[in-house]
Formats: structure tokens, sequence, C-alpha cells
């Protein structure tokens, strides 16, 4: 997990996101997971990276809407194996 959370994996993928020429369904995998990795650790500090890039692709219009939320029943997991069906519907082409 503190891989995934790394400053230089994580800008890594933010760099992925900003290009041009970026394949729409690996944008969109790119954001599905950096959601999910922002609500899976979201109580664990050491991870809080994650979120705080989360929050700021939020602020610059990556998502349309989210995936899941944590008050909802169905795990990430689930959510996502719905949503790969509808993927490009529920993201902005950003």
């Amino acid at each position: 997990m503190s891989e995934i959370a790394s400053r230089e994996f994580i800008d890594n993928l933010v760099s992925l996101l900003k290009m041009p020429a970026l394949n729409l369904e690996v944008k969109n995998n790119i954001l599905r997971m950096t959601q999910n990795w922002n609500f899976a650790f979201e109580a664990k500090p050491m991870l809080a990276y994650v979120g705080q890039v989360y929050k700021t692709l939020l602020s610059e219009g990556a998502f349309l809407r989210p995936f899941w939320h944590k008050s909802w029943t169905l795990r990430p997991t689930q959510v996502s194996s719905f949503h790969q069906r509808t993927l490009q519907s529920q993201m902005l082409s950003w």
C-alpha cells in the first residue's frame, strides 16, 4: 500500500492524466483507482497523499460523479465491477 500511496507513483499517474493523447479507457481506470485508493486509505494518515491528490482532481473537475461513497452499502470493488460497463458515461473527458 505504501508504494501505491507514494508521491512518486501518484505524481506519475497524475502526469499521465494530463497527457492530451492518453487513451480514454486508461484515463478512466487511473481516475477510478485513485478514487478507490482514496476511500481505502482515508483512515491511514501515512497514506494521506492519495487523498490530497484525489481532492485536487475533484476540484479540477476530473470526476463527473463518484463511483462509490463510504455511506453506500456496496464495497468499492462491487461498485467498480458494476461501473466497468458504464465507465465512459460516468467520467468527464478531462
